[in-house]
């Protein structure tokens, strides 16, 4: 059975943000997607996959992912207001500042 979170991992993977190997190094901390449904601790699920997409993702490609999905991004808020606070806290890094 599909769940918000997995449908969420789903766009996320779509939109080229992570790959589904990714996803299992995402959330170990949290024996994974299972894990996180198990405990139905989804918040720290969505945290867990903003630290990694900012981990690889350029802070353009993230600004655009931003505004070309606001409607996505606030389909559920009382969840994926973790993720998007995430993604804006945690810093692209400083390797990607100086890629022209």
């Amino acid at each position: 059975m599909k769940t918000d979170l997995t449908l969420f991992i789903d766009f996320l993977c779509s939109q080229g943000l992570i790959e589904r190997d990714g996803i299992d190094n995402a959330l170990s901390h949290l024996e994974g997607i299972d894990g996180i449904v198990a405990v139905g601790d989804y918040i720290l699920g969505y945290e867990g996959l903003a630290r990694t997409i900012t981990e690889k993702s350029s802070f353009e490609r993230l600004k655009r992912f931003m505004v070309k999905n606001q409607s996505m991004l606030s389909a559920d808020p009382e969840r994926r207001y973790y993720f998007v606070q995430s993604l804006l806290e945690n810093p692209v890094p400083k390797r990607q500042y100086f890629q022209h």
